[in-house]
């Protein structure tokens, strides 16, 4: 991963005001073709019936997504919360996965939604198959997740144009403990699929109505994301309640 990206490791504090109370805010949603191979951001009514994540699930023999139009909703609102009052922290429901990204650069910046999938999917470089239990890799993990069988996406942009952020939302959710194994099944073909630096840094910019293409390390892009898709202790508790 380039030295553009920053990984934040701290447990996720949620201190945002009431959904409710926010205005309305602009937005896209994402939507993932799986016949492209690509996420596209694109308007709510072009929604995509399916979200394979860009086809990384597919590298492990996983069952594609369906689109869940309540998790996109759902997302699209939680995004707006993070994007209105400038904190980066995963809500506090637990009923569903969350993946979290959000890029900062100049005004209009873009967060594709192939790039999020592609750096969550990056922390497979840090997950050893086999191996249960293991941290700094909860998104790729739920990514590609077996038993996840639908996902959501929303994304929202600053005020003022210099931030986005990216929300994904997933049930059934992943991250079990003592259930990786089953789960995360390695690559097909053998081989860790690694996302290169230049498919994370590329990314694009809205300037006067046009968009144009620029690499990141002439932007000075910082980009964030979370470590942890489920804090520990909350994890604990559902295994205890599926065993009871």
């Amino acid at each position: 991963m380039d030295s553009g990206m920053i990984i934040d490791t701290k447990p996720a504090i949620v201190t945002h005001k009431s959904m409710s109370k926010l205005k309305s805010a602009r937005y896209e949603m994402i939507s993932l073709t799986v016949e492209s191979s690509t996420i596209a951001c694109v308007d709510r009514r072009q929604m995509s019936q399916s979200a394979d994540g860009v086809g990384l699930r597919k590298l492990h023999g996983c069952p594609p997504l369906r689109l869940s139009r309540s998790l996109a909703k759902a997302a699209q609102k939680y995004a707006k919360v993070m994007a209105k009052e400038g904190f980066f922290e995963h809500s506090e429901c637990t009923d569903y996965g969350e993946n979290l990204i959000t890029r900062r650069g100049p005004e209009g910046v873009v967060l594709t939604g192939r790039q999020a999938a592609l750096a969550w999917y990056s922390e497979i470089s840090f997950y050893k198959f086999g191996k249960e239990n293991q941290t700094n890799c909860g998104h790729f993990t739920q990514v590609v997740w077996r038993d996840t069988q639908k996902a959501g996406f929303g994304v929202a942009r600053t005020k003022d144009g210099t931030g986005i952020y990216v929300v994904g939302r997933y049930q059934k959710p992943g991250n079990y403990l003592n259930n990786y194994c089953e789960n995360v099944p390695p690559p097909k073909s053998g081989v860790k699929y690694i996302p290169t630096n230049e498919e994370l840094s590329k990314f694009q910019y809205r300037h006067g109505g046009h968009t144009r293409k620029q690499e990141m390390q002439k932007m000075q892009l910082e980009v964030v994301f979370l470590q942890e898709t489920f804090k520990k202790t909350v994890t604990n508790t559902r295994n205890l309640l599926l065993q009871q």
